[in-house]
């Protein structure tokens, strides 16, 4: 079994009907639909300093997750550095 029909397994026991071909991977486009799901995304790094993670953010984390799959993908495309970032870890720290 490979790997994409491993994960249309996984997600159809789930009740999901996704194709991989359906989410944003790296190197794609960021559309307005895009930008519209990344907004609270952005708006958590300009008030807290640092890339929120996904429990930062549960009740949008399901819908980005829909469209960017899985977290690296959604900083990524919110041109945000990646969790495990030191400096990002640093100012998260200092934060909490």
């Amino acid at each position: 079994m490979s790997n994409k029909s491993c994960f249309y397994h996984r997600m159809a026991d789930k009740g999901f009907t996704y194709k991989i071909e359906d989410f944003w991977k790296p190197g794609d486009p960021v559309t307005e639909e895009d930008q519209v799901l990344l907004r609270s995304v952005k708006e958590f790094y300009q008030q807290n300093g640092y890339s929120p993670s996904k429990s930062d953010l549960l009740k949008d984390a399901s819908r980005l997750k829909q469209r960017f799959r899985i977290w690296k993908n959604v900083l990524l495309a919110a041109d945000l550095p990646p969790n495990n970032d030191a400096e990002n870890q640093k100012i998260r720290q200092n934060k909490n």
